[in-house]
């Protein structure tokens, strides 16, 4: 995606764009649901301090602009809303799903199921609470935030560059979730001259500016900040950069494949090491590339005093790295396992290994 800027900002390669979504497609449901009228205007008022934390603003643009809607419900929120249930039955089904016992009847209707706010009141047609109670069960909606993966020295300061996965998936029941974000995103790709607000903050991942190796690791949409740290220093005329990339098919999913095939011809690509984790029986991940180029992962680490970049998701890919770091630097530096991770922690602290992940 690229975002056309007002004016253009200062920014850094490895910085990251924090955008405020809108609730497109439910939040109107959710209202007409609650008899509530859109046009009516509101204003929120902190009760102790009596300080206007919101508004005035339509009941229309709460919904869309500021209130989850779309999230998933707490177990707290079940507690809370039971006694705003007319109906005795639906009244003990909420109070069920707050109990011990029914830990797993709220995983299997909630978080398995992605269960939204706007779904909750569609199952419980009798609870229907004020507006007062529903700001107190209704989190706000949280920005999200994407990595640039434009390098101002290439692309310039005008505009910025996303690299957003569309969350578009079936639960287990196979009911239909898309992500809030992305398919807001992409709804705006068809219409003219859409505004998103966004911000800019720092990122984790600084350019290294010298000569030095840099392994970048960045499985799938994780590759993003790593873009931008290759285009950076390609501008400065750097060419030590290595990418270890992944992606689960080379016919759906590789991103910037024709990117890296011009940036490796033309020298600022060392190698691009690309695991396709479903074009195989067996398979096969950015670790695995990793231990099987041991050899010059350590000469890059260690030997020149190289620096190693991770980005992508928090789940199990950052721990699987370290561990294929520690032992690369077993097996090629002859450590012990001791001395290995000591040595991650001694890149750790002067910056040479970074992380950034998300959940």
């Amino acid at each position: 995606i690229k975002i056309a800027l007002p004016k253009p900002i200062n920014y850094e390669a490895g910085d990251i764009a924090v955008i405020q979504p809108k609730n497109v497609f439910d939040a109107p449901r959710l209202m007409k649901r609650l008899g509530l009228n859109p046009d009516d205007m509101i204003e929120v008022v902190e009760r102790e301090s009596e300080q206007t934390v919101m508004g005035p603003c339509s009941i229309r643009d709460l919904f869309v602009h500021y209130l989850d809607v779309l999230g998933t419900p707490k177990r707290s929120v079940f507690e809370t809303l039971s006694f705003f249930c007319q109906d005795e039955e639906e009244k003990e089904k909420m109070i069920e799903l707050t109990t011990a016992e029914g830990n797993d009847l709220y995983h299997s209707y909630c978080k398995k199921e992605f269960r939204t706010f706007v779904e909750l009141f569609d199952d419980f047609c009798s609870c229907s609470p004020s507006l007062e109670y529903l700001l107190q069960v209704i989190p706000p909606l949280q920005p999200r935030e994407y990595s640039i993966c434009s390098s101002p020295s290439k692309h310039g300061c005008s505009s910025i560059q996303l690299t957003v996965a569309l969350v578009d998936f079936l639960t287990p029941t196979l009911r239909k979730k898309v992500g809030v974000c992305s398919s807001w995103l992409k709804q705006l790709a068809e219409e003219s001259n859409p505004e998103i607000p966004l911000w800019i903050k720092k990122g984790t991942l600084r350019v290294r500016r010298d000569e030095t190796p840099l392994l970048l690791v960045g499985p799938g949409t994780g590759v993003a900040p790593m873009r931008a740290l290759i285009y950076e220093r390609a501008t400065l005329g750097i060419r030590n950069t290595t990418l270890f990339f992944g992606c689960r098919s080379s016919t759906k999913d590789y991103y910037y494949k024709e990117e890296w095939e011009k940036l490796k011809e033309n020298g600022f690509l060392k190698e691009v090491f690309v695991a396709f984790s479903r074009d195989q029986d067996r398979k096969i991940y950015v670790q695995h590339l990793m231990q099987r180029n041991g050899a010059e992962v350590y000469d890059s680490i260690v030997k020149l005093g190289g620096s190693l970049y991770i980005s992508g998701s928090a789940k199990r890919m950052p721990s699987d790295v370290k561990d294929s770091v520690v032992d690369i630097l077993v097996t090629h530096g002859k450590m012990s396992k001791i001395q290995a991770e000591k040595y991650v922690k001694l890149m750790e602290r002067d910056g040479r290994y970074r992380i950034e992940a998300w959940s």
